[in-house]
């Protein structure tokens, strides 16, 4: 599960933000939880927006029926491998009602 909630995948047009909060163990903590600082940021499709590292910054609504493939280990302060990971999805002004899968 080393990569566990690393793609999202969208399937309708949409804006949205995925943060993450937390990150999992270190190797000072092997076999605990240990939580980032603050949430950061690691995808905003909306203009003006900024993310953790700049990657996925302000890249634009996603179309419908499109994967976006996003790896959170090594980004924002969180270990490679990561054990598993805390995740929040957003989703503003959709185009149309749908749904979102993220594995």
């Amino acid at each position: 599960m080393a990569r566990l909630a690393r793609l999202l995948t969208a399937t309708l047009a949409l804006t949205s933000a995925l943060t993450i909060g937390a990150a999992a163990p270190t190797d000072a903590v092997a076999d605990g939880y240990r939580p980032l600082p603050s949430p950061q940021r690691l995808v905003d499709t909306r203009q003006g927006e900024q993310t953790a590292d700049g990657e996925f910054a302000a890249i634009g609504k996603r179309a419908a029926d499109s994967t976006l493939r996003v790896d959170v280990a090594g980004r924002a302060g969180l270990t490679d491998p990561a054990g598993s990971v805390v995740v929040n999805l957003t989703v503003v002004e959709p185009a149309a009602p749908g749904f979102l899968t993220v594995w």
